[in-house]
């Protein structure tokens, strides 16, 4: 049935305007007419309003409207069926009534290829032209009311969101993952959330966001293109473009962003932000501190207060912090600088030179009081 028919998507005249190019729920509402297409069936080119139709279309041919991304492919199918069972030259696809075409209720069209010839492609003048004519006409009508609703007006726009919104809310519980409030959970279609996990309100899941099973977000949490392994806890903080393997917990208020690579069962506490560096397993930041463009071993102590100084002006330099460190609460790292396995740095220390495994650097400047295999100016 389907290969009787050309299917054509039509933007505004000028193409993607402020509002059709605008983004809903993860896509476009061209990308949303397009998914909607291709699960009824059909592959759809993309024309401006007014651009002749196909010179190689088929026996038939499909319009849809390109700013409504609220049409189903239920109801494609459901127009290109009417075309067919009626025998119909043209079949409109009308909200409302019917009694008048205008541009508000018209939201799709089908047309005999003989009938339409090589008419210019703006579904109005050609549904209002079938009409004067004497055409055959047949009357489709969409499943869903707000299927009529398009990208006209800001007001309009922010119920097309709203109701793709829910569509995606939905399908996210049908799956398995529980949603607290559906109505201040904002997830984008093009996310991925697995079973058993538990999102609490007033959470943006953005971009290509994974999140693994039995995860707990929110509330008043924030994740943008990056993936959550399984039994992660993300309470109120803003993930970007990192990595978190599983059963890490970030607390309030904590930023996680550009590249961040965090390990197993990291803890993360308040008000702590990590840009990219890497995390080792088991690492605790339990309060407020920096971490940049460092290298962070497993079971290490991060102190409160904690801050890498990694950028000089004019670049931005690395630090390494080894295994099992521990690092002293209000700690300034200049980088480029190193402290070794097991090592330790006092409270309030300025570290601007490399501390030996097992070392013990302390001051302002800090200076190195031992290290693991012998004690430095007498001291311990």
């Amino acid at each position: 049935m389907m290969r009787q028919f050309s299917t054509v998507i039509l933007l505004p005249p000028g193409g993607l305007d402020a509002h059709s190019g605008l983004n809903l729920a993860g896509r476009t509402a061209l990308e949303w007419v397009q998914d909607q297409a291709a699960a009824a069936g059909q592959d759809a080119a993309i024309l401006r309003t007014g651009q002749a139709s196909p010179s190689e279309a088929g026996e038939n041919l499909l319009c849809l409207d390109g700013t409504r991304p609220l049409l189903l492919a239920q109801t494609i199918e459901t127009l290109v069926a009417r075309h067919l069972e009626s025998g119909a030259e043209v079949t409109l696809l009308l909200a409302g009534d019917g009694e008048t075409v205008t541009a508000a209720n018209l939201c799709g069209a089908c047309f005999n290829s003989a009938w339409l010839e090589s008419a210019a492609l703006d579904l109005l003048d050609l549904a209002r032209r079938a009409l004067a004519a004497d055409s055959r006409v047949s009357i489709a009508s969409p499943l869903a009311p707000v299927e009529q609703l398009s990208m006209r007006s800001l007001p309009e726009i922010a119920q097309c969101e709203k109701e793709l919104r829910k569509r995606v809310n939905g399908r996210a519980m049908e799956s398995g993952v529980r949603l607290i409030d559906p109505d201040t959970t904002y997830i984008d279609a093009t996310t991925t959330l697995e079973p058993e996990t538990t999102v609490h309100p007033n959470c943006h899941i953005k971009g290509q966001s994974r999140i693994g099973r039995g995860c707990e977000v929110g509330p008043n949490a924030i994740i943008i293109d990056s993936v959550l392994g399984a039994s992660c806890r993300v309470a109120g903080a803003t993930i970007e473009r990192s990595a978190l393997d599983r059963d890490v917990l970030v607390g309030p208020y904590s930023h996680v962003r550009d590249g961040a690579e965090i390990g197993e069962a990291v803890h993360i506490g308040n008000y702590a932000e990590i840009k990219n560096s890497r995390v080792g397993p088991r690492t605790r930041m339990h309060h407020f501190g920096y971490i940049g463009d460092a290298d962070v071993g497993s079971d290490v102590n991060i102190g409160a207060g904690t801050i890498t100084c990694n950028f000089d002006g004019v670049n931005k330099h690395r630090t390494i912090i080894g295994d099992g460190a521990f690092i002293g609460s209000d700690t300034m790292l200049v980088a480029p600088v190193s402290v070794g396995e097991r090592a330790r740095t006092g409270a309030g220390s300025v570290v601007n030179r490399d501390v030996p495994a097992g070392g013990l650097a302390v001051g302002v400047p800090a200076r190195l009081r031992r290290t693991a295999t012998r004690e430095v100016d007498g001291q311990s």
